[in-house]
């Protein structure tokens, strides 16, 4: 009476070996240098080890405090990247979609220092792509 339709199997999971665990190891860098770079900016004592290192520099007075916001706004960058590399270690290993297009984005942006060129091109490959359901 119903017409059954044929099984389709899943995507088998590509072998991506140690590249979800080199995502977890991004973000945990990325979350201890952040958490170093809160606590000095936390503390009076180290903002004011900061603010001495930038006079000794020769950096004047009235534009250390513009130092420190973008030392600020570069912790933030750097949380939001431990947050964008765990999404892709997680997303790796469950094969969905956010982590793949997540580990393409991280990919892309090291590619810009080199190093991520050979993650991009294995991740762009057409057995990666087809079992996270982009093909």
């Amino acid at each position: 009476m119903f017409a059954q339709r044929p099984a389709v199997a899943p995507p088998a999971q590509p072998n991506l070996g140690l590249l979800p665990w080199f995502y977890a190891a991004g973000a945990i860098l990325f979350l201890f240098d952040a958490a170093r770079g809160a606590a000095f900016l936390a503390s009076p004592g180290g903002r004011s080890q900061l603010l001495a290192g930038l006079a000794r520099q020769g950096v004047d007075a009235s534009m250390q405090q513009g130092f420190l916001t973008v030392y600020w706004l570069v912790l933030v960058g750097f949380v939001a990247a431990a947050a964008v590399h765990g999404a892709a270690f997680y997303g790796l290993r469950r094969l969905r979609l956010w982590g793949w297009i997540s580990a393409l984005v991280v990919a892309i942006v090291w590619s810009l220092l080199i190093v991520g060129i050979p993650v991009l091109v294995r991740l762009v490959s057409r057995d990666v792509r087809r079992a996270f359901g982009v093909d």
